[in-house]
């Protein structure tokens, strides 16, 4: 085997995030470390395969006469990633980088066929392409079936597309400015004056800018001193139904990575009794992150699991919380923007087990929430099992609860991500 080399290239670099992506199953977007050289470009291609990767293995298929060899695999990904989908490098220019790459990595025979196949990619691309037109809207827009097809049942066809399509851009970075510290006016100011372009956002323009692709929004102004914080607008639709008020007692019962929470504290002046629980450690280092760099104090953080019952009331009794935020775990079928491999992970094994965390996380939140007492349940699931049949069958069999209001976005239609988010409302004569 050959010795690898020690000169950085992006596309090793993106080949080995993949190979290990596709061994471990872990977040592409873990694996890209912090420093790494070129890291924009890494990103880059790593996210533009894990979104395009059943369309990129359909044009290997046809490149390679359906014969795919698995040592070069990430490889081949990588560069018909370039050549296909990826605008700025010219076509020949990332067949060479990345053969080139795969030299010192590959054994002679798979860099032989690894280089045959991107050029057959280049010679055939106008064909490929008029093959690939009259493929499924899974291959062709890179979605698996398992989620194409329950979509199709309940969508037209045309709104199916438009997701799937909106699934595959590239997301801006959404910031909010804090409301007790900074308008959106003055922040939208403020990053002119560093020459950085920000638009508010077409659904929440008084609240959220959009800023422009290429933006390291760590290094912005203002950010280190928390006087915004990145944050997709869809965020405020769980809040708003929330409706937190000055002085009231408030838990998240899945808090981190906090953004919520945040929102949760600007809304009440800082005044509002908030506790934050969380079931991990390294998501509740997250949250404190956050709260730090926010400057927000006065927040009860404890490392509890909401699903558990007996420990919520043995932690803090009955009834006692006048407002429960639970932003439960999902499918994210809402967030495939941002989260370009979960669309590889649902199931509907997947998708079960989750809702059975969702329904325990109702039964054991529920009885800490005072009479007249408002529970909001969100997630970033499209899935009618997580969101509107959930609600529906919780509410049945809790006959004390009723549903208030409740909000869906649906990406396409809004250019936030998608959510769900529903307001259940209880009467002291009932509960």
């Amino acid at each position: 085997m050959p010795k690898p080399d020690n000169t950085f290239s992006a596309q090793a670099e993106s080949a080995r995030i993949v190979s290990v992506w596709f061994k471990t199953g872990r977040f592409p977007d873990r694996l890209i470390p912090a420093d790494s050289p070129q890291r924009a470009l890494v990103m880059e291609i790593v996210y533009g395969v894990a979104k395009w990767k059943r369309r990129l293995h359909w044009t290997l298929r046809q490149c390679a006469d359906g014969r795919i060899r698995a040592e070069p695999l990430p490889y081949a990904l990588v560069g018909l990633y370039q050549i296909f989908l990826m605008d700025g490098t010219p076509d020949h220019a990332a067949v060479h980088a990345t053969v080139e790459a795969a030299k010192p990595h590959l054994h002679a025979s798979a860099v032989g066929f690894l280089n045959a196949v991107l050029r057959r990619a280049l010679r055939e691309r106008s064909a490929l392409d008029a093959r690939l037109d009259k493929t499924s809207i899974g291959i062709r827009l890179s979605h698996p079936d398992a989620l194409t097809n329950r979509w199709l049942k309940r969508m037209p066809a045309r709104d199916v597309e438009a997701l799937c399509a909106w699934n595959n851009t590239r997301p801006l970075a959404t910031v909010r400015a804090r409301d007790t510290t900074v308008c959106t006016r003055e922040l939208r100011d403020t990053l002119r004056q560093a020459n950085i372009h920000a638009d508010p956002h077409p659904f929440a323009p008084d609240h959220v800018l959009a800023l422009s692709h290429g933006q390291a929004v760590f290094d912005l102004p203002g950010f280190a001193d928390g006087r915004w914080i990145v944050q997709d607008p869809s965020a405020a639709v769980a809040v708003d139904l929330l409706d937190p008020q000055p002085g009231e007692n408030i838990l998240d019962a899945c808090a981190a990575p906090g953004g919520k929470l945040a929102l949760i504290a600007d809304r009440t002046g800082g005044t509002a009794r908030l506790t934050a629980i969380d079931l991990h450690a390294d998501r509740l280092a997250l949250l404190q992150n956050t709260l730090t760099r926010l400057k927000t104090v006065g927040v009860r953080i404890e490392q509890l699991n909401a699903t558990d019952r007996a420990a919520l009331r043995e932690r803090f009794g009955l009834q006692v919380f006048d407002k429960i935020l639970i932003d439960a775990p999902c499918s994210n079928t809402g967030v495939l923007r941002r989260r370009p491999d979960a669309r590889w992970r649902f199931s509907k094994k997947r998708l079960a087990a989750l809702c059975r965390t969702q329904r325990a996380m109702l039964d054991a939140c529920a009885p800490l929430l005072k009479p007249d007492g408002t529970l909001v349940y969100s997630t970033c699931s499209l899935e009618p099992e997580e969101n509107e049949s959930m609600i529906a069958d919780w509410l049945a069999a809790n006959p004390a609860f009723r549903l208030a209001a409740s909000r869906s976005l649906f990406p396409p239609d809004t250019g936030a991500d998608g959510t769900f988010a529903a307001c259940l409302t209880t009467r002291s004569t009932d509960y």
